[in-house]
């Protein structure tokens, strides 16, 4: 297995004579050349990569740009070249293979952002009488460079990077190892070098995801979780402003809209934690701030999914597709600027400025802890989640299955805030089955917005004589292919409601109540428990 280890050198006077002097008594060593060092490392704006233990670079080759994917632990996972001339910004882009599927799977649609570069030169070294399988030495004089300040380089800083291929003599590759770990003016450095690159920028890894929990401890008091909450979610909104504005990817707008949901669905469930009203007054500013972004958002769904919808229509209609998602890329760029008006507009602001006031202005009124104080909302929404669930189940109306919906999406976001806190060996169950319904639901609900905004947008085609007979028999097919995965989709929450109804999971919601709230759970088992052979 071919190994790298990094030695940063605190003499950075001439690491070309350390090499001379230390080694060549030992080895025979050989200068094969000096060339300019480029690592450009990318990342999401939420560090998706680095969250799930890898790292990305980007490198000069004779094709184009050679891409590297790498574990943090150093291991090398995939590698593609790119023959363009500008770096690939989303994983679509680059080249079919196992580093595009693997990018597909970790970043989704999120667009790959520059995050460090190391620049500098290299002296390439030869170890050894092998031609074979040398072990080469890179003797790197760089600096690393932020993307804000990418002409104001950081400190310059020396080291030596010892790589030792899997076919090297497994004893030789002992010795120079073993020679290179004594050198006293040396420091190994983790094998991915971005590692000790964000440590030397002092760039800190946030943590900026919408899915903010109350954290693991029971007893903390509860109105000032439920505060930090508050602030940690309006800090994910602010953070996603900018992203919205430039139109950089679309995640910018979902983590602004989750982090403003949870804000509206907390607000709800503790408002009886604050004096009188001072919650609930936000509330119309929070609606306001809800429509504004809930149509782009909704644009942006059914792009996404128009590829998929298009492949429904037959070759000879495809093309008539054009003007129709044309006319939606206008109305998509109308509704970004009127989102991009509403985020710069007084009105927001005072609402921002006046939420943040409130929240630092807050003192604690109760000593009660964040477990006692959620069980007993916990307890609430999962009644509340199952009345609606019965009432669905007898009668599957677009109005049940609404009230169903928005029942569920509380009793979710109050779980992962406090899964956490009870922890997950008696909430897993219900947070699993829970998800599964709800992602259901949105797919159920996303249908159904996909088919008011073809019927709008072929009006508006109608109204200024846009398409033809053909782009409209086109749509008509992707009605019918909606209208089939609405059936279909409906058939499958009645099967994830079931899940979720199980004797299992309510078992596990029972003992939850028994730890933190025994004073209740004898009448929550008596109203609550499925009969024999029922799902309901």
């Amino acid at each position: 297995m071919a190994t790298s280890t990094h030695y940063l050198l605190s003499d950075e006077n001439d690491f070309t004579a350390t090499i001379t002097t230390t080694f060549t008594p030992f080895f025979p060593f050989a200068l094969a050349g000096t060339t300019e060092i480029r690592h450009d490392y990318f990342d999401t704006f939420d560090w998706r990569l680095f969250r799930a233990g890898y790292s990305l670079y980007a490198e000069n080759s004779a094709q184009g740009f050679r891409f590297t994917l790498q574990r943090l632990q150093g291991k090398e996972v995939a590698t593609a070249i790119s023959s363009g001339v500008v770096f690939p910004q989303f994983a679509s882009q680059f080249p079919a293979g196992t580093l595009q599927r693997k990018l597909q799977k970790i970043i989704a649609n999120r667009i790959l952002l520059p995050l460090l570069s190391l620049q500098g030169t290299a002296q390439q070294w030869t170890i050894g009488e092998c031609t074979k399988h040398p072990i080469q030495l890179h003797a790197i004089h760089a600096a690393w460079h932020l993307p804000s300040a990418s002409e104001t380089p950081g400190n310059p800083f020396t080291l030596l990077s010892l790589h030792c291929p899997a076919g090297a003599k497994k004893s030789f590759t002992e010795q120079v190892r073993a020679l290179f770990d004594s050198l006293r003016n040396a420091t190994v450095l983790p094998e991915n070098l971005l590692l000790s690159g964000l440590e030397w920028c002092q760039v800190s890894v946030q943590n900026i995801s919408p899915d903010i929990t109350f954290g693991n401890d029971p007893t903390a008091p509860a109105s000032a979780m439920v505060v930090r909450t508050f602030q940690q979610l309006q800090h994910v909104m602010v953070l996603n402003e900018p992203g919205i504005e430039q139109g950089l990817d679309t995640e910018f707008l979902h983590d602004f809209r989750v982090a403003l949901r949870r804000t509206r669905s907390l607000i709800k469930v503790f408002a009886d934690l604050f004096p009188p009203d001072q919650l609930g007054q936000f509330n119309p500013q929070w609606r306001w701030l809800t429509r504004r972004t809930g149509f782009l958002r909704d644009i942006d769904v059914f792009l996404e999914a128009f590829e998929t919808y298009r492949q429904t229509v037959p070759s000879t209609l495809a093309e008539e597709l054009l003007p129709f998602r044309a006319l939606l890329w206008q109305r998509r760029d109308k509704a970004h600027s009127i989102l991009c008006r509403a985020l710069r507009s007084r009105r927001y602001h005072t609402l921002m400025e006046g939420w943040r006031t409130m929240l630092a202005a807050q003192t604690p009124e109760s000593d009660e802890t964040i477990a006692a104080v959620s069980i007993t909302r916990l307890e609430q929404s999962y009644r509340r989640l199952r009345h609606k669930g019965k009432l669905y189940h007898a009668e599957p109306t677009a109005t049940s299955l609404h009230a169903l919906r928005l029942a569920g999406k509380k009793l979710r976001y109050l779980l992962e805030f406090t899964l956490p806190v009870y922890g997950p060996q008696h909430l897993a169950p219900l947070v699993k089955a829970l998800k599964q319904l709800q992602n259901g639901l949105g797919a159920l609900n996303d249908l159904a917005v996909h088919e008011r905004l073809i019927i709008a947008t072929a009006r508006q085609m109608e109204l200024t004589r846009q398409g033809n007979r053909t782009t409209f028999m086109a749509l008509g097919y992707i009605m019918a292919t909606l209208d089939g995965l609405n059936a279909a989709e409906r058939e499958r929450i009645d099967t994830l409601w079931k899940k979720l109804a199980t004797r299992d999971v309510h078992r596990q919601f029972q003992l939850l109540l028994a730890e933190y709230s025994p004073s209740t759970a004898p009448d929550f088992v008596q109203e609550t428990t499925p009969s024999e052979g029922s799902h309901g």
